[in-house]
Formats: structure tokens, C-alpha cells, sequence
């Protein structure tokens, strides 16, 4: 079509319209603003592992809300398996948190947080494969932990399944899984 008929058959208005969304579009994608890189859970989860030398900028969403204890908390961008994702500045330094609860999935029945749980070990492992030393464990009945170390005694990465709700109710089993920026040497899934 040439540009009299395009502009005859839209209207000129239209085609400059178009033009501009179009550049846009384009300039959006090239500088990053606004479509994510990655869309499958083990490229979300290699991008956050990724993250980790700049601190998780690079998937660093708005400042959410303070804590309880008043650590801030940011949104994190990059959401495996669409759980709610958050940067927390702690005292071991920045860890990337995603968690089941309050996110697309809500309380989750106990095959479902399962299902899941399988699923983001499996993930972790995938999209962070350098972490050589990975340990599973269980601190409580009802509860399942993973814990990724770089080295011994330096864990990176945690993946936990709580089955048993806090208070009691059936179908509100959860499934949270962590990344750290710095190696931690005490046990990250430890009561405190």
C-alpha cells in the first residue's frame, strides 16, 4: 500500500498515531522498561540468581511496605510460578522472598502446595546450577525445607512447604522458596 492509499484508508491522524505507539513499543523494549526478559519459572528464577551481584536491582519493583520489624520491602518484578515476590534488606544483606501466600493462589490444599513445592526445587536446581550442594531437610511435622549452599555451610538459596496452616484450617498450605545476594552462614529456615 502506498502512503497516499494507507493514509486515505486510516485517516492521517491514525497513521501517525500508529507510528508513535510503534516507536514507543520499540524504545520500551530496547531500554527494558516494561516487558520482562524471561517469562518461564526457570528464566524468572536465572534472572533473579543473576540479580544477586547488583543487589536485585535489575528485578526491583516499587518500595511495597515495612514489615513488622521495619524492614522495608520492595516488589519483586520477576515472579516464578506467579507467587507474590519481595526484596527485604535484612542483616544478612538483600534476599529475593517469593511466597504462595496472598498471591494468585491464596491458601493452597496440601497436593497443590505438593505439586508446587516439587516444582520449584526442581527449578531452583535448573536455574541456579551453581549451587552445588543442596540439602533437604524438616524442622517441624508437616514441614519440608531445601537449602542451596555454594560451599559448605554458605547458603544462597532455601525452597520451604508448610502444610500445616497456622491456624489450623484445611486447604492453607503454603510454599516459599528465597534467594540471597550475600552467602549466609547460619541456617536461614533455623527458628530463631
Amino acid at each position: 500500500m502506498k502512503q497516499a492509499e494507507v493514509s486515505h484508508a486510516f485517516g492521517r491522524g491514525r497513521v501517525v498515531a500508529l507510528a508513535r505507539a510503534a516507536l514507543a513499543s520499540m524504545l520500551m523494549l530496547s531500554s527494558g522498561g516494561g516487558a520482562r526478559a524471561q517469562t518461564d519459572d526457570a528464566g524468572l528464577i536465572r534472572e533473579i540468581w543473576l540479580a544477586r551481584t547488583g543487589d536485585f536491582a535489575h528485578v526491583q519493583g516499587q518500595v511495597a511496605e515495612n514489615d513488622s520489624h521495619g524492614i522495608s520491602l520492595q516488589q519483586g518484578i520477576a515472579r516464578p510460578f506467579h507467587m507474590r515476590c519481595r526484596i527485604a534488606s535484612t542483616t544478612d544483606g538483600p534476599v529475593y522472598r517469593c511466597t504462595s501466600r496472598t498471591s494468585d493462589y491464596g491458601g493452597l490444599s496440601d497436593e497443590d502446595a505438593k505439586r508446587l513445592y516439587a516444582s520449584v526445587q526442581a527449578t531452583l536446581r535448573a536455574g541456579c546450577p551453581e549451587i552445588t550442594n543442596w540439602s533437604q531437610g524438616q524442622s517441624t511435622p508437616g514441614t519440608q525445607e531445601l537449602l542451596g549452599a555454594s560451599a559448605p555451610g554458605q547458603y544462597v538459596a532455601t525452597a520451604s512447604m508448610s502444610l500445616l496452616s497456622a491456624n489450623g484450617e484445611a486447604d492453607d498450605a503454603s510454599v516459599e522458596f528465597a534467594i540471597y545476594a550475600n552467602p549466609i552462614t547460619h541456617d536461614p529456615l533455623a527458628a530463631n
